[in-house]
């Protein structure tokens, strides 16, 4: 599953194989709006904007040409942690892998405050 973080009024491209979520949220690391990207952070937690999430069938061969670097981060129900609904695959940013799972890093599908 590719996942991407868009603006509102984003048109959707595939629309047969994808779909926007809102109200996800994280701890651990935050959406860097200026890269457009997820980084660690000193925050506790943070909402991301929409997100598109789309299955994309990747080979072996593709998947080996990817010269990024990413790791698994789990997405989960509530910030119980209780039921893991799925991962999600993103880019480390040059950070070791390790030091993610330290963090406790972790996607929420369902964020109340």
């Amino acid at each position: 599953m590719d996942i991407s973080v868009v603006s509102e009024g984003t048109t959707i491209e595939d629309p047969d194989v994808s779909f926007v979520m809102t109200g996800f949220a994280m701890q651990g690391a935050e959406f860097d709006k200026e890269d457009s990207s997820i980084k660690l952070s000193q925050s506790l937690g943070s909402a991301l904007p929409s997100v598109v999430l789309k299955w994309v069938k990747k080979d072996k061969a593709t998947l080996e040409a990817e010269n990024e670097v990413k790791i698994q981060i789990p997405v989960y129900m509530t910030r119980t942690r209780r039921n893991l609904v799925a991962s999600f695959n993103i880019p480390t940013q040059g950070e070791q892998q390790y030091v993610w799972y330290q963090r406790g890093v972790a996607f929420f599908a369902w964020f109340q405050t």
